[in-house]
């Protein structure tokens, strides 16, 4: 787990490394770490916490720039993002190696998204399949079995007894009890 110790250093680093006059320095108040940059007269100061600024403590500093890197152990902070903004804030280059995390960064988000597509392709591929089974299904179900399906089914029997009794019917059908169910809502 990132800690806000970590993040402040990855930051001030990330600054001086763009060419920044870069100071760290505590809150005195809770283990806030605040990093303040300085470029061609511009001021800029990140607060790494691990909690929302109080209102009371919210207010002009005199900063050009101001952003927050706020850590949950959940979720986490994003201390590369709170870097990159800074430095083009004030009108810094990338460091090479903060280029680098960035495409990494991107790669693997486009990763995640391009996962979370086939996933849902996935989906509905197997509802298609489920939905044509049951289709089939229904056209083969006798109306005897459908009649019994439906009655169990209707019947408000606890899951497990009327899974049971349904997935009698299925048996000669070698379908599931949820097949089942979904051909007589057909």
């Amino acid at each position: 787990m990132l800690t806000i110790a970590t993040a402040a250093r990855n930051i001030a680093n990330a600054l001086t490394a763009a060419g920044a006059d870069v100071q760290t320095f505590g809150s005195g108040l809770s283990d806030s770490q605040y990093v303040r940059a300085v470029h061609a007269g511009r001021t800029a100061t990140i607060r790494i916490s691990d909690h929302d600024l109080p209102p009371a403590h919210q207010g002009e500093r005199g900063e050009d720039f101001r952003t927050e890197v706020v850590l949950f152990a959940i979720l986490g902070g994003n201390w590369l993002d709170a870097a990159v903004d800074t430095i083009q804030a004030l009108g810094l280059t990338l460091p090479a190696y903060l280029r680098r995390l960035v495409t990494i960064r991107q790669r693997e988000r486009r990763a995640v998204v391009e996962q979370a597509e086939q996933d849902q392709a996935d989906r509905v591929a197997y509802q298609q399949e489920v939905e044509s089974k049951a289709a089939e299904l229904a056209s083969r179900l006798s109306d005897e079995d459908r009649a019994k399906a439906i009655a169990i089914d209707a019947s408000g029997e606890r899951g497990q007894v009327r899974r049971r009794r349904l997935g009698r019917i299925a048996a000669r059908y070698s379908a599931t009890p949820g097949l089942i169910r979904r051909a007589i809502t057909l």
